[in-house]
């Protein structure tokens, strides 16, 4: 009899769950503080919601060196920078690949 493999399912769903908990605590915080950057509420939700697709794109690869809340403001500083520094050049196009 073959045997079914419920791993990859476990961890995504762990690795969802993981997620929406950090959406959950730090989310409207995120918001805020790219927001006091951008001052553009639309441009703000767009950075925030790429800050937690990266988060959960990276999930994998936090070694726990800082808490979660520093890693996850280090992505959003990141990210906020990035657009800031566009928002000055007409010519940048910024893509999330």
């Amino acid at each position: 009899m073959e045997e079914v493999e419920f791993v990859p399912v476990s961890l995504a769903y762990r690795k969802e769950a993981m997620l929406r908990e950090i959406m959950k605590e730090y989310g409207e915080n995120v918001l805020h503080f790219v927001y006091l950057t951008v001052k553009d509420r639309t441009i703000a939700e767009d950075i925030a919601q790429e800050v937690f697709l990266k988060v959960y794109r990276s999930l994998d690869t936090f070694r726990g060196e800082c808490s979660m809340k520093t890693w996850v403001y280090k992505i959003a500083k990141s990210l906020r920078f990035m657009v800031k520094h566009c928002q000055h050049d007409c010519h940048c196009i910024w893509i999330e690949c």
